[in-house]
């Protein structure tokens, strides 16, 4: 976006003395420095007076946003064909290990709960 041109009716900035110019943000125009890209955050309110605003230079206007596009789906694109095929891998060991697990805990001898709370003397 080109630099906005240096009005001389705007006061200068409060934090660096540099030159201000009409800004346009979120929450619409303000005086901004011209020493932004340098650092300074400086910025005031526009004056309220119709002459001194109608007098001095705009910015340039706002350049059209982008057509937004749908997000691509991960398995058109080479990277997330890898990554579904190693989702799919990791769903069948995390499968594997529990069945295993299962598995085991079934070939476990059960212990009496009388005999888990005795003590033994070595």
């Amino acid at each position: 976006m080109p630099e906005p041109t240096t009005p001389t009716a705007l006061p200068p900035c409060p934090s660096c003395g540099g030159a201000m110019v009409i800004r346009e943000g979120a929450r619409g125009k303000f005086a901004g420095c011209t020493n932004f890209r340098s650092g300074c955050r400086g910025t005031r309110e526009l004056p309220t007076s119709a002459p001194a605003q109608a007098s001095l230079p705009q910015t340039a206007p706002p350049s059209p946003k982008p057509a937004s596009r749908p997000a691509p789906d991960p398995a058109d694109t080479t990277a997330g064909a890898v990554t579904m095929q190693l989702t799919t891998e990791v769903r069948k060991l995390t499968d594997a290990v529990v069945a295993l697990t299962e598995r085991i805990e079934g070939l476990r001898p059960s212990r009496p709960a009388a005999a888990a709370e005795e003590e033994v003397d070595f």
